[in-house]
C-alpha cells in the first residue's frame, strides 16, 4: 500500500512512518504543500497517487485557536476540506479531539453528542463533518493528550523542567502514548475502517495525577508539580473539564493493545530513559 502523510514533520506525523513500515510512505510537510492551498494539495496527492492518505497536520493549540479563529478555521477546516476533496475515491484518515465535547459528562463514546466549548473544538467538529460528507471513505480518529519522548507535549515539559510546574487538578482526560496511537491508526487504515473511532489511553487522569505518575517512573521530584485548579491558571481557551474518550469500540476491533498511563510511561521510560 502507498501511504501519503500530510504533516509528516509534526508530533503525530513523525510517528506514523514506523507504524506503516510494511508499506511505502511519503511524508508531506507544510513547505511541500500548504493545506490552505487547494491546488498544492491536489498536486501532492496526484503526484503520489496513494492508496491511503493520513492528514496529521493542523493547529492543535487551543489557546492559539481561541485568539486567532480565522487562522484556526483556515487550517483546520478549509485545509481538511481541501484534502478531502483531493482524496475522493481514496481512503482518508483525519484526526480530531475530545474538545468536540463540553466536558460535563466525560469520558465520551463515539455515540455521545458533540458540543464544543472553544474555537479549536468547533473547527475540529466542522472538519469531521465536512470530511465525512466529501469523502465517504474517511476515517475520523479522535484522540487526546498525545505524548512521546522528545516531543513538545506536557509530558516532555515535565521531564525537562527545573522549576515548579502548575498542573491542573480538576481537568481530567485520557493521556495517549503517541507510538501506540500510530500503530493503532495503521491497523485501522490497513483494515479500511471508516467512520468515527476513539483511540486513546485507557484510564482517566487529572493533569496533576499524570504528573505524579511521570515523577514516580522517571525519578523526578514530585514537589515540582503543583496542583492548581484550571480556573486559577485561566487559559485563554475554555477546556472541557470532565473530558477524555471511551475506547471500547477500538479495543474490541484492534489487535494492537491500547495502553494505560502506567504501561505507556513504562514504554516511554525504556525509549527515553531518565532525563
Amino acid at each position: 500500500m502507498k501511504v501519503l502523510v500530510f504533516g509528516a514533520s509534526g508530533q503525530l506525523g513523525s510517528l506514523l512512518p514506523p507504524a506503516f513500515a510494511a508499506h511505502s510512505v511519503r511524508g508531506i510537510t507544510r513547505a511541500d504543500a500548504d493545506l490552505r492551498d487547494a491546488a498544492a494539495v491536489r498536486k501532492a496527492v496526484g503526484e503520489s497517487s496513494p492508496d491511503a492518505v493520513v492528514l496529521a497536520a493542523g493547529n492543535a493549540d487551543a489557546d492559539f485557536c481561541e485568539d486567532h479563529p480565522g487562522d484556526a478555521y483556515a487550517v483546520n477546516v478549509d485545509g481538511a476540506r481541501n484534502v478531502a476533496e483531493a482524496t475522493r475515491g481514496r481512503h482518508l484518515t483525519v484526526f480530531s479531539t475530545d474538545h468536540v465535547f463540553d466536558g460535563r459528562a466525560g469520558p465520551y463514546s463515539e455515540e455521545d453528542r458533540p458540543n464544543p466549548m472553544n474555537v479549536y473544538g468547533r473547527t475540529k467538529l466542522e472538519a469531521e463533518r465536512i470530511v465525512q460528507s466529501v469523502n465517504p471513505r474517511s476515517l475520523v480518529v479522535r484522540t487526546t493528550l498525545v505524548f512521546a519522548p522528545g516531543d513538545r507535549s506536557f509530558f516532555s515539559k515535565l521531564l525537562s523542567t527545573k522549576e515548579p510546574v502548575p498542573c491542573w487538578s480538576d481537568h481530567v482526560a485520557t493521556y495517549t502514548y503517541g507510538p501506540n496511537l500510530a500503530q493503532s491508526v495503521a491497523e485501522l487504515v490497513e483494515a479500511g475502517r471508516t467512520g468515527v473511532w476513539h483511540v486513546a489511553g485507557t484510564d482517566v487522569l487529572s493533569r496533576h495525577d499524570f504528573s505524579l505518575k511521570v515523577a514516580a517512573r522517571f525519578g523526578l521530584d514530585p514537589s515540582l508539580f503543583r496542583p492548581v485548579p484550571l480556573a486559577r491558571s485561566a487559559p485563554r481557551a475554555p477546556r472541557p473539564l470532565r473530558a477524555g474518550l471511551r475506547t471500547e469500540k477500538a479495543r474490541a476491533a484492534l489487535r494492537t493493545k491500547l495502553l494505560s498511563s502506567d504501561e505507556a510511561l513504562e514504554l516511554a521510560y525504556r525509549a527515553y530513559g531518565r532525563p
